[in-house]
């Protein structure tokens, strides 16, 4: 069997492919795919699932094959939620540049709760079916920017439990613990059952 991993993030990539690593069936991902990788498909839907939908069954058409995405977020409670389903395009510029201005809108905010939140979509193309797997790892905003293991929010994000950030964990421990892990975990499960 061969199953598409709907995204050309190669931080992503090397977490899917670490995790689904002794799988027996060809894992590839639009890196793969010359004329998909740079294609930039909007994320008009208003939840992560509605996202990962969009994404998995859009590629999965394309290709003819049994596909998955995921849409994950930042979801910080002194901020309502806030940057949720717009964490990657909530500013323009790097995930270095999103880091300082998270940082810079709760310099005066003590509660600085937060989840890492993620939904994964596996579409298939030949019969419709549609199956959703999510994930969630509670934890807290650190007060700076620390470590440059992961992507993203890594360097500011202490997962519950922990007194470092993600980008300072490394990958190997954030694999065990992430929302991103826990939702592909269960999407593991199901794949080894069917």
């Amino acid at each position: 069997m061969k199953l598409l991993f709907a995204s050309a993030n190669q931080g992503k990539v090397r977490e899917v492919f670490k995790i689904f690593g002794d799988l027996n069936f060809e894992l590839c991902s639009l890196v793969d795919f010359i004329d998909l990788k740079n294609l930039d498909l909007e994320e008009t839907g208003s939840t992560f699932k509605e996202n990962a939908f969009l994404k998995a069954k859009f590629f999965a058409d394309k290709t003819n094959l049994q596909a998955f995405s995921d849409d994950s977020g930042l979801v910080i409670e002194a901020l309502e939620g806030f940057p949720g389903i717009i964490s990657g395009r909530w500013l323009r510029g790097t995930d270095a540049d999103r880091n300082r201005g998270i940082l810079s809108k709760l310099k005066n905010e003590s509660n600085r709760a937060a989840a890492f939140v993620t939904t994964v979509c596996l579409y298939n193309p030949h019969d419709q079916q549609t199956h959703y797997f999510e994930g969630k790892v509670e934890g807290e905003i650190a007060m700076q920017s620390s470590g440059d293991a992961g992507f993203g929010y890594d360097p500011i994000f202490i997962p519950e439990g922990y007194k470092k950030t993600f980008g300072e964990l490394g990958l190997k421990v954030k694999n065990k613990l992430s929302h991103r892990s826990r939702a592909l975990e269960k999407l593991k499960k199901y794949l080894m059952r069917y």
